[in-house]
């Protein structure tokens, strides 16, 4: 089978994509690779959802996320489907260099 990477996470970023695959929200075969030191912080489901229930701010914030994350794993896929390999990697460069540096 082939793989593509949809995301990646930064520093300080969160996947409630992820999250959503492990509380049972829905099931998809998902891979996860940790590139560099990272601390994980996993909350169980039963106390995210009575946090969610409780804060409307936390629901919205959640709903940002999965917004911007969908955002971006349909951008990947229309790059992956519409564009040549040369153009993704002028795209990725675009995306990922600082001062000529990839970051």
């Amino acid at each position: 089978y082939k793989e593509i990477t949809v995301f990646m996470l930064k520093s300080g970023e969160s996947c409630v994509l992820c999250d959503s695959c492990f509380m049972g929200s829905f099931e998809t075969k998902i891979n996860v690779q940790v590139k560099e030191r990272a601390e994980i912080l996993l909350v169980p489901a039963g106390v995210f959802k009575k946090m969610k229930d409780k804060y409307q701010s936390l629901t919205n914030h959640v709903l940002m996320l999965v917004s911007k994350r969908f955002a971006q794993s349909i951008k990947v896929m229309e790059q992956a489907l519409f564009s040549s390999l040369s153009e993704r990697i002028m795209s990725f460069l675009k995306e990922n260099s600082v001062g000529g540096s990839i970051v």
